[in-house]
């Protein structure tokens, strides 16, 4: 399960960074662990590894349920539908990238964007410091290979949606 913290370009990356924290403290209350990802963009990426039991038309009615408490919580951060013109000084908290088709950025890729910056996945305690989302490199890559920081393993617990 994957969702994409996506802020407003008048968005300060430190409310993404809050966004992010949130949204891992609210899975933690439904018994989930999450990852974090910079995308090399804007935003970041929470996933969620699942089991593969749950069908996807259930894991992402889950992701939108979540997605709108949030923006029931905090409606002047948060918005989770598309619309451009309710985006405006708010995270769209994109939880639409759990259909059947639908993509996101994979780890490790290169972003077609100025400094070529890369989506990288991070420990939690890194968010902290963490300053943009495309602050890194591929040379930044090859240095946390090199120094074995944080090289996340495919992994899962047999996580499932809970029940509602």
């Amino acid at each position: 399960m994957i969702f994409d913290l996506d802020p407003a370009p008048d968005v300060p990356f430190e409310a993404v960074k809050l966004a992010g924290q949130d949204l891992r403290q609210r899975l933690q209350h439904k018994g989930l662990e999450s990852l974090l990802k910079c995308t090399g963009g804007k935003g970041l990426h929470v996933t969620v590894p699942l089991a593969g039991k749950d069908k996807w038309p259930v894991v992402k009615s889950f992701a939108a349920s979540l997605a709108e408490e949030m923006v029931a919580a905090t409606p002047e951060a948060y918005v989770a539908t598309m619309s451009k013109a309710k985006r405006p000084g708010r995270i769209f908290i994109d939880y639409f990238r759990n259909g059947y088709t639908a993509t996101a950025i994979a780890d490790y890729s290169v972003r077609a964007r100025p400094g070529a910056p890369v989506a990288l996945p991070l420990d939690w305690k890194e968010l902290k410091s963490l300053k943009s989302a495309s602050q890194f490199t591929m040379k930044d890559v090859l240095t946390r290979v090199k120094n074995k920081k944080y090289i996340p393993v495919a992994w899962h617990k047999g996580q499932t949606i809970p029940a509602r």
